[in-house]
């Protein structure tokens, strides 16, 4: 399948698994769940809790999800991997070891041909209110376990446990931005990094930041 300018399509599989395929971007499946391809672009996946699990691959990384909300953006040299609900495995296979899991409000960046990087934490709040991947689609039937991981956020922002930055990666890419905001004393916290829409893509192949 592909994906044209400005459109977008949902997908939904006979486990009800729910694919949602972003503006410009390929991707193929066989064997329903178990062989989903990501070639190019970025696509939203929420597998239920009741269903046997799916794995994707994009380029020479692969990510089993099961009972888990994602979404994957890959393109040729560099992917990124946020998971808004349960825990998914990033891994390349092909290389012992070199794996790590990923939980609600995180996200890996990183070169697909490279060692899987540690994930930073993101901004779940400011995707769902602004992620095309939302806004765009009806409400997914996670959306309250979302909002429960979202409202745990702000919880550990509210016990300092948490702490915002003005740092920000738009949509369709992973290049870090440094916004206009008053800057944050972040010391001795973990960061969260805000994430905007998908709009068209404008990615350096060579973008592969972690954030503080």
């Amino acid at each position: 399948m592909r994906t044209g300018n400005g459109s977008g399509c949902e997908l939904t599989f006979s486990d009800d698994t729910v694919v949602r395929l972003a503006a410009h971007t390929k991707f193929d499946y066989n064997r329903g769940t178990r062989g989903l391809n990501l070639r190019d672009g970025a696509v939203l996946i929420q597998v239920p809790k009741a269903a046997r699990g799916a794995t994707i691959r994009a380029g020479s990384v692969a990510a089993a999800v099961a009972g888990t909300t994602v979404m994957i953006e890959y393109h040729p040299g560099v992917y990124k991997l946020l998971v808004l609900e349960g825990t998914g495995r990033l891994y390349r296979p092909g290389h012992l070891g070199d794996s790590v899991l990923v939980v609600p409000g995180q996200m890996v960046i990183g070169n697909p041909d490279a060692a899987v990087s540690e994930p930073v934490d993101v901004d779940i709040d400011r995707f769902l209110r602004t992620s095309r991947f939302i806004t765009d689609f009806p409400p997914l039937r996670s959306e309250k376990s979302i909002v429960v991981e979202s409202q745990k956020q702000q919880r550990e922002k509210s016990n300092k446990t948490l702490a915002g930055t003005n740092m920000i990666i738009f949509g369709g890419g992973t290049q870090v931005s440094v916004t206009d905001q008053g800057q944050t004393d972040t010391a001795d916290h973990k960061t969260a990094a805000l994430v905007t829409p998908h709009r068209a893509p404008s990615l350096s192949p060579n973008a592969a930041p972690a954030l503080p």
